[in-house]
């Protein structure tokens, strides 16, 4: 460990200094947890007000090709959907990853420091299971659940359109 003394206790300095490290991880990680959010967020609603004037036309009786370019970006935008929460899904565990390691660290060297042991990611079961097996994440709990449910929300909003699109599709077929 930084600055261990021989019998394995930290002084105050080391432990300052492994505490300050292991925020900067964590607010890295957050950083790229928001800038990959961001990004995934415009690509998807430009997208989608590329795409609407198409999806309109589909519901007023589009020709077949007119619904075939629109199936293609009903079908685009699903999996750009699926690849968006992917990525931020990724960013999310490791901005837990860093929390959880902070109020391990709290716990054993700051007892009187209760910052990010009260933090959702210090009790979050999967996470758990995530650092003992090193299986991918099964369910996050933290207040960045929010982001992750606008792109689930984009997810459900691609598949409904695509629902819409290859109905007219068997429709005008």
């Amino acid at each position: 460990m930084l600055g261990a003394r021989k019998e394995g206790i930290m002084d105050d300095d080391s432990v300052n200094k492994a505490f300050e490290i292991l925020q900067k991880c964590r607010e890295l990680e957050l950083n790229h947890f928001v800038s990959r959010s961001n990004i995934c967020v415009l690509v998807q609603g430009a997208l989608l007000a590329f795409s609407t004037q198409a999806f309109l036309g589909v519901a007023r009786g589009a020709s077949l090709h007119e619904t075939m370019m629109t199936l293609a970006l009903a079908v685009t935008g699903m999996l750009l959907s699926v690849f968006s929460l992917r990525v931020v899904k990724g960013a999310y565990f490791w901005v837990s990853y860093w929390e959880y390691r902070l109020a391990e660290f709290e716990e054993k060297a700051l007892p009187d420091v209760w910052i990010f042991r009260n933090h959702p990611s210090a009790h979050n079961k999967a996470l758990l299971e995530i650092l003992r097996n090193h299986k991918p994440p099964l369910k996050y709990y933290s207040s960045r659940k929010g982001l992750l449910s606008v792109f689930y929300l984009f997810m459900f909003v691609w598949s409904c359109l695509l629902v819409v699109v290859v109905t007219r599709l068997i429709v005008i077929i």
